[in-house]
Order: structure tokens, then C-alpha cells, then sequence
């Protein structure tokens, strides 16, 4: 389970990351790589909360479910 939720994760925040990246050199082409890295990191940090409370939510959804058969 811990491998799904890995990958999950992982998967949702390398595409956010990827995307927001993309928009933000769209932005400003002329962006220094420190200024790249600086909004990757960021950009990481805040989508791993999210999509990891999203899974934690499914997961509890799922056993809820589970529960009332």
C-alpha cells in the first residue's frame, strides 16, 4: 500500500511540478536557474502536502466503504 501511495504521489508531483515550471518560463523566458530551482522546490513541497492528504483521503474513503458491507 505504501508503494501505491509512493507512486501516486509521485506521479501527481512531478506532472504539477513539470506544468508549473513550464508556465513560469513561459512567464519569463529569461528565469536564472536558481530562480528555477527556488520555485521546483517550492513547488514540491506544497503538491506532496496535497496529493498526500488527497490519497490519505481516498484510502480512508475506500476502508469506509469497505466498512459498511
Amino acid at each position: 500500500m505504501k508503494k501505491d501511495a509512493t507512486k501516486y504521489v509521485k506521479a501527481k508531483v512531478t506532472a504539477t511540478v513539470k506544468d508549473t515550471l513550464k508556465a513560469a518560463l513561459q512567464k519569463n523566458p529569461r528565469m536564472s536557474p536558481a530562480e528555477q530551482k527556488k520555485l521546483t522546490d517550492k513547488t514540491t513541497a506544497e503538491a506532496t502536502k496535497k496529493f498526500s492528504a488527497e490519497y490519505q483521503a481516498q484510502m480512508m474513503q475506500k476502508l469506509i466503504e469497505q466498512a459498511k458491507k
